[in-house]
């Protein structure tokens, strides 16, 4: 039992919980990261809880959407790398928005973590890939390198994003996916490989393992 209990994601649970719980709580503009004045503790912490924070139930939907599927199969790879991952690219992200886009008076939203996310399963999976020597397989990792450049071109180009409904309020920001995903492609560059882990309480399984650990996680 508690086997399984470990190879569920439930720190994806949890991050995809706290953005529907800020959401119903109406906390969403307490959360978000904002230029008004603010104790130092308040915009520290703003850096983190800005994530969570939303525009909208269209923006909520399609970013806690987003982080359950890449979050799982992350979780799924390496809980540890995910959770690194998670944690690394919120501060370098409301950083790298904070000062590259000074203009912005708010800051809301889970797409530079999930972009971090991308990054970190995108390049896992292709490092992988040609280990084992599966050229043919890279056609899809690149084709995902392709289509996020394409979807960051078109959000530069046009102010506008791909898929969340614009508003007054929200704009699109290009500079967090970017971030993002250079975070979750740097975490990812330590390298992960498919391998029969050791003995657990079912026994032997196959499983996506960080190099150097002991158990799939």
């Amino acid at each position: 039992m508690r086997a399984r209990w470990i190879r569920w994601p439930w720190a994806t649970g949890i991050g995809v919980g706290l953005a529907v719980l800020i959401a119903v709580l109406g906390w969403s503009e307490a959360a978000a990261m904002t230029r008004e004045a603010q104790p130092a503790w308040a915009w520290a912490a703003r850096l983190v809880t800005c994530h969570g924070s939303h525009f909208g139930t269209n923006h909520l939907f399609w970013d806690a959407a987003t982080l359950a599927v890449l979050g799982a199969v992350a979780e799924r790879m390496s809980r540890r790398r995910m959770v690194v991952t998670l944690l690394v690219s919120s501060l370098a992200i409301s950083l790298a928005v904070w000062v590259g886009r000074p203009e912005l008076a708010a800051y809301r939203g889970l797409s530079g973590v999930d972009s971090a996310l991308f990054g970190l399963v995108l390049v896992s999976v292709g490092r992988e890939l040609m280990r084992r020597g599966q050229w043919a397989a890279m056609s899809a990792v690149v084709l995902g390198a392709a289509g996020f450049v394409g979807k960051t071109a078109f959000e530069l180009a046009t102010g506008q994003t791909l898929f969340v409904a614009g508003s007054a309020e929200f704009v699109g920001v290009p500079l967090a996916h970017v971030v993002g995903f250079v975070v979750g492609a740097a975490v990812a560059m330590k390298g992960v490989e498919w391998r029969t882990c050791g003995p657990s309480v079912t026994g032997r399984r196959a499983g996506w393992c960080s190099t150097g650990e002991g158990a799939c996680s």
